[in-house]
C-alpha cells in the first residue's frame, strides 16, 4: 500500500512539473477585447459600478418612506413573582399593569398591530426622494468619468504596444540583415568590419530598450485590464494614417454638452439646493398619524382587546440657532458650487484646446515622416551593396531604420492624441 501511495505521489509531481513547463498559449487581443476585459475586471470600474448599485438601493429606501409602516408584535410571558416585574427592553411597549395584579404563577399573551403614516413633513420625504435620485445620477456620472479615463489609458497603451511590436519586428529584421552582411567578402576588411560592429551594437541596443519598454507597457495594460500579470499576449490591429480636420468651436460645444464632470457640478448644485430645502423644512412642524390594535389575555382566543389612534405633531421652537446656521452653510455651499462650475468650464476649454493643438502637431509630424519614408525607397541586398558600396549602404540602412522608427512612433502618437481629444470632448470614436 505504501508503494502504491509513493508511486501515486511521484506521478502527481511529474504531471504537475510537465503542466508547469508546458508553454501557455498566447492570447491575441484587439482593442474591443481590451475594452471588454476592462469593463469586466478593472477594479476602479467595478468599484464605481458598486457605487451605482448602492445609490439604487438608497433610492429604493427613500421610496419606502412614501408608504405606511405596519408592525406586528407578539409576546408570550410566563411568570411567577410577588413583586413588580421588570420587563426586558423588547417587551417595553406592552401595557404590563395587568400582569402584576396576579402574584401567583401565570402566563399572558400579547399581540399588537401598529400602523404609522407620516401625514405632513414639510416636504422632507419628497426632498429625500429627489436627493436619492440625484445621488444616483451622480454615481452614474462618476462611473462614466472613471470609465472614460480608464478607456483612454487602455487606448494609449494599446497604440504604444502596437508601435513597439512593429519596431521590434523592424529591428529584428535589421539584425538578420547585419548577419547576412557579415557573409559578404567586403566584411573581412578591418575598417568595414569595425563599422559593421558599431552598427550591430546600435541595433542591439535599440532592440534591448524597445523590448524592455514593450514588456513594461504590457504589464501596465494587464493591470488596466484586470488580468493576471503573467498573461502572455500580443495585440492585433493597425495604426492608421487617416487624419481628420476638426472644428475647434464644435469640439468645445460638444465638450460643454457631453463632459460628465460638468454634469457632476449640476448634480452638486441640485444636491446643495435640496439640502437647503431640508434645512428650511426643519423650521416647520411634522404631523404623524398612528394607530394600534391590541389583543391580550391568558388564554386563546385572547379575550381582551383595545385600540388607539394617535396624531403626533412636532413643532420646533428653539435649538440655539442651529437651523439658521445650517441654512447659511447650504447657501454658502451653493455659491461655492457656482464658482467651481466656472473654474471647471475654463479647465475643460483649456484641455480641449491643448488636445486639439497636440493632434494638429502630430498630424503635421506624421505627414513629414510619411514624406521622408516615401522619398527613401528601401534597397535590399545584394543590390544595395553593389550600387552604393558597403559603407554607404550601412549609412543608408541607419537612415532607413531611423525613418521607419519615427514613422511608426508618429502613427502611435497620432492615434493617442486623437483618443485624448475624443476623451476630453467625451465623443465616441466610432461615430467620428
Amino acid at each position: 500500500m505504501k508503494k502504491i501511495s509513493f508511486c501515486f505521489l511521484v506521478g502527481l509531481l511529474v504531471t504537475g512539473n510537465y503542466l508547469l513547463a508546458e508553454e501557455v498559449a498566447e492570447r491575441i487581443l484587439s482593442l474591443p477585447d481590451c475594452l471588454y476585459y476592462a469593463q469586466r475586471n478593472n477594479s476602479d470600474i467595478l468599484n464605481a459600478q458598486q457605487e451605482v448599485t448602492l445609490a439604487q438601493q438608497r433610492l429604493r429606501e427613500a421610496k419606502s418612506q412614501l408608504y405606511p409602516r405596519i408592525d406586528l408584535m407578539a409576546a408570550a410571558s410566563r411568570y411567577e413573582t410577588g413583586n413588580f416585574l421588570s420587563l426586558p427592553p423588547v417587551l417595553s411597549e406592552i401595557n404590563s399593569f395587568w400582569i402584576f395584579s396576579n402574584r401567583y404563577p401565570g402566563q399572558e399573551y400579547f399581540i399588537r398591530l401598529t400602523l404609522w403614516q407620516p401625514v405632513y413633513t414639510s416636504g422632507r420625504i419628497k426632498t429625500n426622494l429627489t436627493l436619492a435620485r440625484t445621488k444616483l445620477s451622480q454615481s452614474e456620472s462618476e462611473l462614466e468619468i472613471i470609465r472614460n479615463q480608464i478607456f483612454f489609458q487602455i487606448k494609449s497603451a494599446y497604440y504604444q504596444i502596437l508601435a513597439a511590436q512593429k519596431q521590434v519586428q523592424l529591428n529584428e529584421e535589421e539584425a538578420k540583415l547585419i548577419l547576412a552582411l557579415r557573409q559578404r567578402p567586403e566584411a573581412k576588411n578591418p575598417a568595414v568590419s569595425q563599422e559593421l560592429d558599431k552598427y550591430q551594437s546600435e541595433v542591439n541596443r535599440v532592440l534591448i530598450n524597445i523590448r524592455y519598454d514593450l514588456e513594461e507597457k504590457k504589464i501596465s495594460l494587464l493591470k488596466l485590464l484586470g488580468l493576471e500579470l503573467n498573461t502572455q499576449f500580443s495585440l492585433k490591429g493597425e495604426l492608421s494614417e487617416q487624419t481628420t480636420d476638426y472644428n475647434l468651436n464644435i469640439l468645445l460645444a460638444n465638450a460643454y454638452r457631453n463632459r460628465p464632470e460638468l454634469q457632476q457640478t449640476q448634480f452638486a448644485q441640485t444636491v446643495d439646493q435640496l439640502q437647503l430645502n431640508m434645512a428650511f423644512a426643519q423650521r416647520f412642524p411634522t404631523v404623524v398619524l398612528s394607530g394600534s390594535y391590541d389583543f391580550l389575555g391568558a388564554d386563546f382566543p385572547l379575550p381582551d382587546k383595545s385600540w388607539s389612534a394617535n396624531l403626533l405633531i412636532t413643532l420646533p421652537l428653539f435649538d440655539g440657532g442651529g437651523i439658521f446656521a445650517r441654512i447659511a452653510q447650504q447657501q454658502t455651499s451653493i455659491r461655492q458650487g457656482k464658482i467651481k462650475k466656472v473654474r471647471l468650464e475654463d479647465l475643460i476649454a483649456a484641455q480641449v484646446r491643448q488636445a486639439y493643438l497636440a493632434y494638429r502637431k502630430n498630424c503635421q509630424l506624421l505627414d513629414l515622416n510619411r514624406r521622408e519614408k516615401e522619398q527613401l525607397v528601401e534597397v535590399k541586398l545584394p543590390t544595395g551593396v553593389d550600387t552604393l558600396g558597403f559603407l554607404n549602404y550601412l549609412n543608408y540602412r541607419r537612415a532607413f531604420r531611423r525613418i521607419e522608427d519615427n514613422y511608426y512612433q508618429s502613427l502611435a502618437e497620432l492615434a493617442i492624441s486623437q483618443s485624448y481629444l475624443f476623451s476630453v470632448v467625451n465623443l465616441n470614436e466610432k461615430n467620428n
